[in-house]
Order: structure tokens, then sequence, then C-alpha cells
């Protein structure tokens, strides 16, 4: 079984991006943040630069396809219309995943 950003304790979210507290680069795109959309939609979240990380801090047990994702109102409130430019400047903001 693959690691998932569901498990790690080093995700976070800034506005309506996913990021790593250690600052490894989940994309190649958007400072290297993934979209919360992703985790609300209930994708898999099982990035390549997670597999073998060395700061992968185990938190969560694998959450199974039926159990991710969040409902249509809770998506709707939970995006940020003015999210940050960069993750970066606003570490005070983040919210454990």
């Amino acid at each position: 079984m693959k690691i998932t950003l569901y498990q790690c304790g080093n995700s976070q979210n800034y506005g309506n991006d996913i990021s790593c507290r250690k600052d490894h680069l989940l994309s190649n795109v958007r400072h290297g943040t993934i979209s919360l959309k992703r985790l609300i939609r209930g994708e898999e979240l099982e990035l390549g630069i997670c597999q073998g990380c060395p700061d992968f801090n185990e938190e969560g047990s694998y959450v199974p396809k039926g159990e991710r994702g969040w409902t249509p109102n809770k998506y709707e409130r939970a995006l940020v219309k003015d999210p940050p430019r960069s993750h970066k400047k606003n570490k005070e903001e983040s919210i454990k995943l």
C-alpha cells in the first residue's frame, strides 16, 4: 500500500492549497502545492514525492475510498474566496489535515 497525504502529519492546508510542512514540493505548479479540491473530491493523494519520504510522519491510518471526500455543502464552505499567494507567508494560519 502506498503512503497518502491522509496519513502524513506533515500535510497541511493554506487557503485552497495543500502543502508539506517539511517544504517538499507536492507538485510542479502552485508554489509546490496541490489543490484542496483534490482532498474534497476524495482523490487518493498517493503522490510520488511522498513514497519513501524520510520525513513521513504517520498520524493516521489508510483512508478507504468510500470514506474520503466531503459533502457538497461542506465543500462550498471550505473554499476560501481569496487564498494567499504563497503558503510560506501564512504558516500561522495553517490547518492540520
